[in-house]
């Protein structure tokens, strides 16, 4: 007999440059009909009716003839695994488990952009690294983010309240040269830098890490005729017929010249790394010169060549979610999930969650993905804390001056700045897989690994009323009794072999935040420390026959369960601990 599809979770480019999860019926469209299919979809999740999974990625060197991977399980997350290896190995590209992650992106950071947008300049950024210091936040790192470079549009606008001016702004500004703006830098990038790693906190004895972000194109509208960067640059650009000037996608020799110049730069101003902005620009921009995945080979190998020589591999990808990017990247590592953040802004936060869960099902296959940076003060600060804790990427906000809560970060690092970190991809759970959790009164439930430990956010995005959600242990290995324990209510169950917890969330604003362990056989089961949202990674644990001893990498309460049930017992930063 024929199976049937049952339902169709595809990740679609909803834009040139990020993806976001669709749902189809069984009726909607044929798989294997083209015409059906949206243009610029990527992949898709297809449960039939005998309970098997399919997963497909677009191969995009046959993209108009809508040609797949595919692979096959009873385990959707198996699938997908599949298909990414099969396109991993055509391609000649690492999968996220092959990839190094940097070492500096272990830690805390910040972005001037949601803080300061176009208006960044020398004295804000000194007023930041000194609130730093003051408040004792150990941000190790900084990003100084668009419109640092001389643009003259900046000069000619007052300050602005309205976000889109801003955007118009940037979209149609052109780089006169890579040095950083005069006005705003008095004395030039490396003066400003010498200040900040003066100013910011130093943790470990370790100065602040600054990076600067740029867009592959130079600059969004590219670089300007006659500025100094043409003069220096021009011998590896190209002129569009729109009459833009880009780096000369079309070769991998001539995309590194550009950019190994630019490092240079970067480099003697004590630069340490770089984010790169529009990178999926290619269709629109780029397609009159070469077809978009040899401009992806080319420019994607010869900026992570430059990189590499002279950031040791360490660098951001972003705005760069079409398949040809995914398929061309040769080592980095990071790679943004969602378009991007906006503060105060609960419709937001929703489809944040939304698009960075399910496109990391596909994207995350291939890359960590960075789930944006946040605000600690915004009505969604608690709610996207989480989101960064379980993320398994980095965790960086951009923080307006005097408006960085320590309190909200706490629960997220040790004392050093150093994230606790999950070990995978942030993803839905399997219930939430295969229909649109706002519109089924479901929990939109995510799920990571810490060791042998799962962690779970839970939350509200109906668009209205109570929702229900459900934890299954063995769908996460744990096929014996375990325990699970939500952080904000302080309280842990038993659950038994083979059952499920379930749940409820009256209002939107409602989220719980849950830690699964195997339950101990011969002693307490050790849960962590309460304190931290990734608690489990803060514990080491040594079991010799009766005797169970642990540290901890800060100081705080442990949580472990026994059959009397919860409890806690404080223990000194680095200092053993024996519960039995």
């Amino acid at each position: 007999m024929e199976r049937k599809i049952t339902a169709v979770l595809a990740n679609e480019l909803f834009s040139p440059f990020w993806c976001k999860p669709v749902w189809y019926g069984a009726e909607e469209l044929s798989v294997d009909a083209p015409e059906t299919l949206p243009e610029e979809i990527l992949g898709l999740l297809i449960l039939y009716d005998d309970g098997g999974y399919e997963a497909r990625l677009r191969n995009p060197e046959t993209a108009r003839s809508f040609d797949f991977f595919t692979a096959e399980s009873t385990d959707p997350l198996e699938a997908l695994a599949l298909v990414a290896e099969k396109a991993a190995r055509y391609f000649h590209v690492p999968l996220r488990k092959e990839r190094e992650y940097p070492e500096i992106f272990e830690y805390l950071g910040w972005c001037s952009w949601d803080a300061m947008e176009i208006w960044i300049n020398e004295a804000d950024l000194l007023k930041k690294c000194d609130e730093f210091s003051e408040k004792d936040i150990p941000v190790r790192f900084a990003i100084l983010d668009d419109m640092w470079a001389e643009i003259e549009w900046t000069k000619k606008l007052p300050q602005f309240t309205d976000h889109s001016i801003s955007f118009d702004v940037m979209h149609a500004s052109k780089m006169k040269h890579y040095k950083a703006d005069p006005e705003k830098f008095p004395e030039g990038l490396k003066d400003c830098i010498r200040k900040m790693k003066e100013r910011a906190p130093r943790v470990n004895g370790e100065a602040l890490a600054v990076g600067m972000w740029h867009p592959v194109t130079g600059y969004w509208a590219g670089i300007t005729e006659n500025g100094e960067a043409m003069s220096e640059l021009s011998d590896n650009t190209v002129t569009l017929s729109n009459g833009r000037i880009y780096p000369d996608f079309s070769s991998e020799e001539k995309v590194y010249r550009f950019y190994r110049k630019v490092y240079d730069y970067f480099k003697d101003a004590d630069v340490s790394f770089v984010k790169i902005d529009d990178q999926s620009c290619l269709k629109t921009q780029f397609s009159e010169i070469c077809p978009p995945l040899d401009a992806a080979k080319s420019m994607h190998r010869g900026l992570e060549k430059a990189v590499e020589e002279v950031f040791d591999k360490t660098m951001i990808n972003c705005m760069g979610m079409a398949y040809e990017n995914m398929f061309s990247r040769p080592y980095s590592c990071i790679s943004c999930a969602s378009d991007d953040f906006q503060p105060e802004n609960r419709s937001w936060f929703a489809k944040h969650l939304k698009q960075c869960a399910y496109n990391s099902l596909f994207q995350g296959q291939f890359h960590v993905c960075d789930w944006d940076m946040w605000w600690t003060d915004d009505n969604q600060a608690v709610k996207n804390s989480v989101l960064r804790a379980l993320s398994g990427g980095p965790v960086y906000v951009s923080d307006r001056l005097e408006r960085t809560r320590k309190e909200l970060l706490e629960p997220l690092c040790l004392e050093d700045g150093r994230i606790l970190r999950c070990d995978d991809a942030l993803i839905p759970v399997r219930d939430a897989l295969m229909q649109d959790p706002s519109l089924e009164n479901k929990a939109l439930t995510v799920f990571n690994r810490a060791g042998e430990a799962c962690l779970f956010a839970s939350f509200n995005v109906a668009e209205g009323g109570a929702v229900t959600g459900r934890i299954v242990p063995a769908e996460y290995g744990i096929t014996e009794d375990a325990v699970l324990y939500e952080h904000f209510s302080n309280r842990a169950v038993r659950v038994a072999a083979g059952e499920a917890y379930e749940f409820e969330l009256q209002s939107p604003e409602d989220f719980c935040l849950f830690t699964l362990v195997l339950l101990s056989k011969d002693g307490p089961t050790v849960l962590g420390l309460r304190e931290k949202y990734v608690g489990v990674k803060a514990v080491s644990i040594d079991k010799a026959g009766d005797s169970l001893t642990l540290k901890t990498a800060a100081s705080g309460y442990v949580l472990y369960y026994d059959p009397e049930g919860l409890h806690t017992v404080f223990a000194e930063k680095g200092t053993e601990v024996r519960l039995c």
